[in-house]
């Protein structure tokens, strides 16, 4: 028993590390190949790259252990159950020939670990076969993890900012009284727990060439929504949003507090950071 769960490990050993770097490879060339197609948004260019995480590496190599072992557990049992005496007779299959042994295995893994070794250097077809098997499957869970996370990503871009389950527009011909008895009303419907009133302005940006990323101004003179005027980038249709309390109180801030009446005197703003992207630029260029 204790034999078949030394080829797996041996297995493992090589097939693990080649598996990690093909699924990186993979990805990384999944991502550019995104990326042409994709190069470019009203919002600049797409960045789309490869970061190594230690926890999805360790997670990966995980579970391909525990693949391992469950795949070798049942023939290891059944290996054991077989005597040495009926193995001989059913070895006649098996051709004679010197196989060369590997010290450090034998100095690692003592007698059976160059037994181990030596099965796997006669059985290079079966070898090459569970190898690259065990390789695609580390390709496949690294490729799907960061495919998850660039979905969870967008998600968190498109809908990170949006802690509602509803939301209702007011219509400009009510007056202020009339909106105020609608929101009262709401507010005795059973299951309604809270209500948070967001005012919005539509408005022009105008921003300097010389503020704007070199990188972005040729994707942003091809947007809808930025006209440009000589030098000047004019954003049309920009939107102003001054969430309530509710959504204050409901912010995450990553770190330190966040106290409104110290804001509203140092006349402070409330910046969220979901749908933005990260550039090399230097700091103070927009």
């Amino acid at each position: 028993m204790k034999l078949v769960f030394l080829e797996g490990f041996l297995v493992s050993i090589v097939g693990i590390p080649i598996g990690l770097l093909s699924g990186t490879i993979a990805i990384d060339i999944v991502f550019k190949v995104i990326k042409t197609f994709f190069k470019t948004s009203a919002f600049g260019e797409l960045e789309l790259r490869v970061l190594f995480s230690p926890i999805v590496l360790i997670i990966s190599t995980l579970v391909i252990l525990l693949t391992i072992f469950i795949s070798a557990l049942i023939p290891a049992i059944n290996a054991a159950k077989i005597s040495p005496l009926e193995a001989i007779k059913n070895s006649s299959n098996l051709k004679v020939g010197k196989i060369k042994s590997s010290k450090l295995v034998k100095k690692i893994f003592k007698t059976e670990g160059e037994l181990a070794y030596k099965n796997l250097r006669r059985n290079k077809g079966k070898f090459r076969i569970t190898l690259f098997s065990l390789i695609i499957s580390i390709v496949i869970f690294i490729s799907f993890n960061g495919f998850v996370d660039m979905f969870i990503e967008a998600n968190q871009i498109n809908y990170g900012t949006i802690t509602n389950d509803l939301t209702l527009y007011e219509n400009k011909l009510f007056t202020k009284e009339e909106v105020q008895n609608t929101i009262n009303e709401l507010k005795k419907i059973n299951g309604i727990k809270d209500i948070a009133i967001d005012k919005g302005y539509n408005l022009n940006v105008h921003v300097d060439e010389k503020n704007i990323n070199k990188d972005l101004r040729e994707s942003l003179k091809q947007s809808d929504y930025v006209d440009m005027d000589n030098s000047t980038y004019n954003f049309i249709n920009s939107r102003l949003s001054t969430p309530g309390d509710f959504s204050i109180s409901n912010i995450k801030l990553s770190e330190g507090k966040f106290n409104k009446e110290t804001a509203k005197a140092e006349n402070g703003v409330i910046l969220v950071r979901y749908s933005y992207q990260e550039s090399l630029a230097k700091k103070g260029k927009v």
